[in-house]
């Protein structure tokens, strides 16, 4: 480098001759480096929350969805168990029902007790042979009464386009009204004590379990199973309290012993839980619209404490009259009966709050897309 010259860093770390031949043309010369721009790192956006899917999507869309959120096609793992536990319970308890009414002393001179004596323990409408009761009290009008409803829940699943909901409730329908006519003609009954009832003539075959109870309560938890959420509640107490009216009216007319009714509501009712396991995506709460019930929890919570006080009240009074039944004092007929009402009432309670409740957690079972979306997650670490 000679005098004449000097040198300059340049960006790109090289010297550059800048010499003019000044006095400090000698002085080098420093441009610092610029630093290279940092790479600009996308930043990924939150997965949207899948939708449920239409007929119209490919099967790929739906198994998506399925893994991520498997509630949004079927119910909990847990409410299918509880309601396969729940129904065969009832079903065996309808069979206790029957063996102790039918196939002990006990149990047929408490049955023909009561069946002797309820008669005259319930309002004069509801024998009287003219009037509101005649109507009431007639069988066309009851299975009239079980037909419309019946009707009238698969009307509403057609109408919510529930095509799976449909077979489903018709097939337990079927099941149940089947199961009650052919268990009564080919259930034994062997008259092991002569009763008041045996002896004025009264027909010795088997009666149980009662046809026109379990199409009653057939027809009204079909109707239960179809309705809205909204409507779930309201529709359990008015169909549970016709179906309790309609028990009262086949013991009073002379219809059917109060084991029948009894063993129809178990029956029946634990047919229509074993058959809520199968319920499927079609004949669920559609995602998004599912939200806990403050009407069907306080609903359920009543009816089902109420149903298993009542029975257990019912089971101590029997426990207490079985010595006594030989003798038949006279002392045991009015608590017997008014025991009988209290049977009614309570295994209603109780059978039709077990499936109102089953029928809201199959029906709409609560997960982060069912409910309203995914809910926002804390950070993860």
């Amino acid at each position: 480098m000679t005098d004449e010259q000097s040198t300059d860093f340049q960006p790109n770390g090289k010297l550059s001759d800048t010499s003019d031949g000044g006095p400090d043309s000698r002085r080098p010369v420093f441009v610092p480096l610029e630093r290279p721009a940092a790479p600009v790192v996308p930043v990924p956006e939150p997965p949207a929350a899948p939708e449920p899917r239409t007929p119209g999507e490919p099967e790929d869309l739906a198994s998506t969805i399925r893994d991520i959120d498997p509630l949004t096609f079927r119910p909990r793992v847990s409410s299918v168990v509880m309601c396969v536990l729940f129904g065969v319970s009832l079903v065996a308890a309808s069979v206790g029902v029957w063996w102790f009414a039918v196939r002990t002393v006990a149990g047929q001179q408490l049955d023909d007790m009561v069946l002797g004596a309820f008669h005259d323990t319930v309002p004069g409408w509801m024998t009287s042979l003219t009037g509101f009761g005649a109507v009431v009290s007639s069988s066309a009008f009851m299975i009239g009464m079980a037909v419309a409803m019946g009707l009238g829940g698969l009307a509403i699943d057609a109408l919510r386009k529930r095509w799976w909901g449909i077979g489903q409730v018709a097939a337990f329908a079927v099941v149940a009204y089947a199961a009650a006519r052919l268990l009564k003609e080919f259930l034994p009954r062997e008259t092991l004590v002569r009763t008041v009832i045996t002896e004025s003539g009264a027909p010795l075959t088997n009666t149980a379990p009662s046809g026109h109870a379990a199409l009653t309560i057939a027809a009204a938890l079909v109707l239960v199973c179809a309705v809205p959420r909204a409507a779930r509640a309201v529709t359990v107490l008015l169909a549970g309290s016709w179906s309790v009216l309609v028990s009262l009216l086949l013991v009073a007319n002379g219809w059917h012993r109060p084991s029948d009714i009894v063993m129809a509501y178990l029956l029946v009712s634990g047919l229509a839980l074993v058959a809520l396991a199968f319920t499927r995506r079609d004949g669920m709460d559609e995602p998004g619209t599912r939200v806990s019930s403050v009407s069907v929890q306080i609903v359920c919570s009543v009816l089902v404490t109420a149903g298993v006080v009542a029975c257990l009240y019912v089971a101590y009074v029997v426990w207490q009259f079985a010595p006594s039944l030989d003798v038949g004092p006279e002392w045991m007929i009015a608590p017997a009966v008014a025991a009988s009402k209290v049977a009614f009432a309570g295994v209603a309670a109780l059978t039709f709050g077990l499936v109102l409740t089953m029928r809201q957690l199959t029906a709409a079972p609560l997960s982060k897309v069912g409910l309203v979306g995914a809910p926002p997650c804390p950070p993860k670490a």
